[in-house]
């Protein structure tokens, strides 16, 4: 007998199941769970043939799903990516200078020049801004007949002034660049007589609107 403040343990019957596994019980008490076996997950697929169908159908199709917004998403990047360089490239192209064909006006006697060159709008951070910029314009006037002298010579030259048409491919205007006589500087020949004028400025023009531009006329106002 081995009985504790004089108490006779029970005798065990013959027949009796062994005692449950106590590190079963603990288990269950701290709520751990193991996950089924294979052969758990075979049977049950033999039992319930049209669940486990529906279930792979429903992840197949999250799969594809997935896949192809994946891949929606990564076009839209590429192609965002590749015309931002061909935006920068185009900006890089426009920034040298464009010297346009001159126009002559005989009834002046005079031959107009320009160039022209794009210039991107500079931000904070350091960077340029390509779908913003500028249009740099250098004048000039090949020639010094009495109109344009006696406009440039006025007390009231402010008056009298040039305009730069900027047409596309169809001639029609894009935008006008108006160029009074004030702004204008007289150039002279080495034995100082005047021979023509010059004028250099910006106007505010974003890319897509310079790259419009295919020809140019001039007109004035004397």
């Amino acid at each position: 007998m081995d009985g504790r403040n004089g108490d006779v343990p029970e005798p065990v019957p013959a027949n009796a199941p062994p005692d449950a596994n106590p590190d079963a019980d603990k288990s269950k008490a701290f709520g751990q769970w193991a996950p089924p076996s294979f052969s758990d997950w075979a049977d049950r697929a033999r039992r319930h043939p049209r669940t486990v169908l529906t279930v792979a159908l429903l992840a197949g199709l999250l799969l594809l799903l997935g896949a192809s917004g994946l891949g929606y998403y990564w076009a839209r990047a590429h192609q965002t990516a590749q015309g931002q360089a061909e935006r920068r490239h185009a900006a890089q192209k426009f920034q040298e200078p464009l010297y346009w064909p001159p126009n002559q006006v005989r009834t002046l006697d005079a031959t107009f020049h320009l160039a022209t060159k794009w210039l991107p709008k500079p931000i904070p951070e350091g960077r340029a801004r390509i779908s913003a910029g500028m249009a740099r314009y250098k004048f000039r006037i090949e020639g010094y007949p009495s109109p344009l002298r006696n406009a440039w010579r006025s007390d009231v030259s402010a008056s009298y002034y040039v305009t730069v048409r900027l047409l596309d491919k169809d001639d029609f205007r894009v935008t006008t660049i108006k160029i009074p006589f004030t702004k204008m500087v007289r150039t002279l020949n080495p034995r100082g007589e005047g021979i023509g004028f010059t004028a250099q400025g910006s106007v505010a023009m974003p890319l897509r609107t310079y790259r419009r531009i295919d020809d140019w006329k001039v007109n004035w106002n004397l």
